[in-house]
């Protein structure tokens, strides 16, 4: 049982290693095409408009009903 811990242990840290010398290869001679350069994207200048002042829309409203008659109050009688 030790042994294949071992055995794990030594694969485990030889891949590790792996990755590090192929991280600290030095970078290819060749270096990459730069990209063509386009030329700048003239915009036109913004519309600046003046703000209108807003009107509130004409509602028609229907005419107040009458008002209610008065409620009749009930008063308890005392026998």
């Amino acid at each position: 049982m030790r042994k294949r811990i071992a055995a794990v242990c030594i694969i485990l840290a030889l891949t590790t290693a792996g990755c590090f010398l192929k991280k600290r290869q030095p970078a290819p001679a060749v270096a990459p095409a730069p990209e063509p350069q386009r030329p700048p994207i003239e915009l036109p200048p913004p519309k600046v408009e003046q703000p209108q002042a807003l009107e509130a829309p004409k509602v028609d409203l229907p005419a107040p009903a009458a008002p209610a008659p008065p409620a009749t109050v009930i008063q308890p009688k005392m026998v």
